[in-house]
């Protein structure tokens, strides 16, 4: 199952096993919703009356645009240029068509756009004859783009065999064979928000666009929070800067149950009371890197518990 919308740092891998560590309660505020795969995965669970979701950007506004099914027909191509006019305002194209989902590199390089483009139209046109010109132009793209990179890495027997096998697409001619291409290339990111649609019977699922401690949270609530991490705000992958020290502070001041993600937090305050190996998927540089994710509550609500018992 995957959960909530494609996004730097989603926690869609670790949102099963996280909600069943969430105790019940009439509400649950997810103040720094991201990508939502949280509180998707809980409004499934049924644990909850009430789902409030908050988030500095716009991405509480996507997920419920999602829900309500805004995007059951978006088709669109996004282009390099369309990407950089419409990212800052259309929670969408910077989510969907950027690199990791990070909101600020476009998806694709310069080299490979045509050949996605040509991908694109293909699987999205309206007509078999519409759908059979763009398999033609999409076989015009990818043949020169196999040639350039076989001719790098691959001998010459090889290089053939593989531009054997691709010039043999070329007869292809029914819309079954075209069709069963669509399973090796259409967004994972739009596929998760037409699947969103299944949501929309769920009532109580509230949501709010601004700073975390401007959320009014009422008795009867847990809270999560999936905070920039430290180690992602020193390295500039969100853009923004993050105030952990008063992120700390406003913990402690909460009287409901708090949760917490985090690499790691400061340990006279605060508790891990769980942990993961994750591996991670979104950089550049470091995809294949495994990293421990950790789920973290105030040392004080610790101890209180402990007391009780």
């Amino acid at each position: 199952m995957r959960y909530g919308i494609s996004y730097m740092g989603s926690k869609n891998k670790l949102a099963e096993r996280i909600v069943a560590l969430l105790p019940r309660a009439t509400h649950l505020y997810d103040v720094f919703c991201g990508g939502c795969a949280i509180a998707h995965c809980a409004a499934l669970s049924g644990k909850y009356e009430h789902i409030h979701i908050n988030d500095i950007s716009d991405m509480p506004q996507l997920f419920v645009d999602a829900v309500a099914g805004k995007y059951r027909d978006e088709r669109r191509w996004i282009s390099r240029e369309d990407f950089f006019a419409l990212k800052d305002s259309d929670p969408y194209v910077r989510a969907c068509w950027s690199f990791g989902n990070n909101g600020q590199e476009y998806l694709y390089s310069r080299e490979v756009e045509p050949y996605k483009r040509a991908v694109h139209m293909m699987l999205t046109a309206d007509s078999v004859r519409e759908r059979r010109q763009a398999y033609r132009e999409v076989v015009r793209q990818l043949v020169p783009l196999i040639k350039s990179k076989t001719a790098k890495v691959r001998g010459d027997n090889q290089r053939l065999e593989r531009l054997e096998r691709l010039e043999s697409l070329e007869r292809l001619e029914s819309l079954e064979s075209l069709q069963r291409l669509q399973s090796l290339e259409r967004l994972e990111s739009l596929e998760r928000l037409e699947s969103l649609e299944r949501l929309q019977s769920l009532q109580g699922l509230t949501y709010s666009v601004g700073d975390y401690r401007d959320v009014e949270i009422p008795d009867g609530s847990v809270i999560y929070a999936d905070i920039p991490y430290q180690t992602s705000t020193q390295k500039g992958d969100y853009g923004m800067r993050f105030d952990h020290a008063a992120f700390y502070d406003w913990c402690e001041e909460q009287t409901q149950p708090l949760f917490i993600s985090e690499y790691s937090m400061p340990e006279d305050r605060f508790v891990c009371v769980a942990q993961w190996n994750v591996l991670c998927t979104k950089s550049r540089t470091s995809n294949n890197t495994k990293r421990t994710e950790k789920l973290f509550v105030p040392r004080g609500q610790c101890e209180k518990n402990t007391e009780s018992l």
